[in-house]
C-alpha cells in the first residue's frame, strides 16, 4: 500500500492473516495479562511494603488493555474458522475499535509515571531532597494516562461513527479496528511522543546508578539485594520502553502489521505481570511467609516493624524521614 494513500481511505482487512492457533494464543496471553494484573494488585494490597499510585496505575493500564483486546472473546464473537457469516454487532465493534486505539497511549503514559517516580526516588536518595515541583509532576503523571485514554477513545469513536463502513474485525480475527489509517497513526504518534521522555529518564536513572554506585551499596562491599532488584527492574523498564517505541513508530507508517506482531504485543502485559508479581514481598504474601499465628486467627506483622521502602520498587530508604519520601497513596 502506497504511503500516499489518503488517511481517510478505507483499507480492507487482510484475511490472509487469519490463523486459529494464533487467535487462541493471542487470547490466552491477554487473559494471563488480565488475571495476572488483577492478582498482582490484590496481593500488593496485603503486602507490608507500600507502593505509589503510579505502580498501581501501571498495572491497571494492562487490565484495561487486556479487557479492551478481549471484548470479542467475552461477547462470544470469535470466529476461529474464518467462515462465520454473521457480523459482529456494530456497537460492540465500534466501541472496541475506539478503546484499543486508546489503550497503548494509556499504557505508555503509566510507564512514564512509573519511571518518573523511580527518578524521583533516585534523586531523593542521591541528594536527600525532593525535586522541585515534584508533587505537581506526580499529579500530572497520575492524571495524564486517563486524559489520553478518554481523548483518544473519543476521537476514534467519532471516526467510527462518521465512517461506519470502516469499522470491522481485523483480518487476523482477533479484534475490531478501523479501516482508516488516521486513528492508528494518532495513537502510535502519541505513544511515540510519550515514550521518548520515558527512554530519556531511564537513561538518566541508569547513568545515575552507575555514577553514584557507592550510594546504593549497603555497608560492606556487596550491593544489597533490594538495590540489585531495583536495577534489574529499571533495565526491564528500558526494554519495555525501547520495544514499545519501536512498535509505535512501525505502526505509524504501516496499516497491516500481521497477526504474528499482535502476539508480540500480547506478550508485553504478560512480561509486565511477571516482572512485578515476582517482587520478593509479593511472593512472600502469596506463600504466606509473613503470617503470624495467634490461636486460630492469622495476622500480618505490623507494617511499622518493617523497614520503610521505596514507594515504587520496594527498595529500602529508611535512612530518610517519612516526610521526605515521594508522595505515597492514602
Amino acid at each position: 500500500m502506497s504511503e500516499a494513500t489518503s488517511v481517510l481511505e478505507i483499507i480492507p482487512p487482510d484475511s490472509s492473516q487469519h490463523d486459529a492457533s494464533l487467535i487462541i494464543l493471542f487470547f490466552v496471553l491477554q487473559l494471563i495479562g488480565l488475571v495476572g494484573s488483577i492478582f498482582t494488585i490484590v496481593i500488593a494490597h496485603f503486602s507490608l511494603i507500600r507502593r505509589h499510585l503510579t505502580w498501581y496505575n501501571f498495572l491497571a493500564s494492562w487490565i484495561i488493555s487486556s479487557l479492551s483486546y478481549s471484548l470479542l472473546l467475552f461477547a462470544g464473537q470469535i470466529d476461529l474458522s474464518g467462515e462465520k457469516k454473521s457480523e459482529v454487532p456494530f456497537g460492540l465493534c465500534v466501541f472496541q475499535s475506539s478503546v484499543i486505539y486508546a489503550s497503548p497511549p494509556l499504557s505508555a503514559a503509566t510507564m512514564l509515571g512509573m519511571v518518573a517516580q523511580i527518578w524521583f526516588s533516585v534523586h531523593l536518595m542521591l541528594f536527600k531532597r525532593p525535586m522541585i515541583a515534584q508533587k505537581l509532576m506526580t499529579r500530572i503523571v497520575l492524571i495524564l494516562p486517563y486524559m489520553l485514554f478518554l481523548g483518544i477513545s473519543t476521537e476514534a469513536l467519532v471516526f467510527g461513527l462518521m465512517y461506519p463502513d470502516s469499522v470491522r474485525v481485523t483480518g487476523s480475527g482477533m479484534y475490531c479496528n478501523s479501516g482508516l489509517a488516521i486513528p492508528g497513526r494518532i495513537s502510535a504518534g502519541v505513544v511515540a511522543v510519550v515514550l521518548v521522555p520515558v527512554v530519556v529518564i531511564e537513561i538518566l536513572i541508569i547513568a545515575s546508578l552507575r555514577k553514584f554506585w557507592s550510594v546504593f551499596k549497603s555497608p560492606g562491599t556487596s550491593p544489597s539485594i533490594n538495590t540489585l532488584s531495583m536495577i534489574i527492574r529499571v533495565l526491564l523498564f528500558s526494554i519495555f520502553g525501547i520495544l514499545a517505541l519501536g512498535l509505535s513508530l512501525f505502526f505509524f507508517f504501516t496499516i497491516h502489521h500481521g497477526a504474528a506482531l499482535n502476539i508480540v504485543i500480547a506478550f508485553i502485559p504478560v512480561t509486565a505481570v511477571f516482572t512485578f508479581a515476582s517482587q520478593k514481598d509479593l511472593l512472600e504474601v502469596w506463600m504466606f511467609r509473613k503470617w503470624r499465628k495467634k490461636g486460630s486467627s492469622a495476622v500480618f506483622v505490623p507494617a511499622r516493624a518493617m523497614a520503610e521502602s521505596d514507594s515504587t520498587l520496594g527498595s529500602p530508604v529508611s535512612v530518610y524521614d517519612e516526610k521526605d519520601l515521594p508522595p505515597l497513596p492514602a
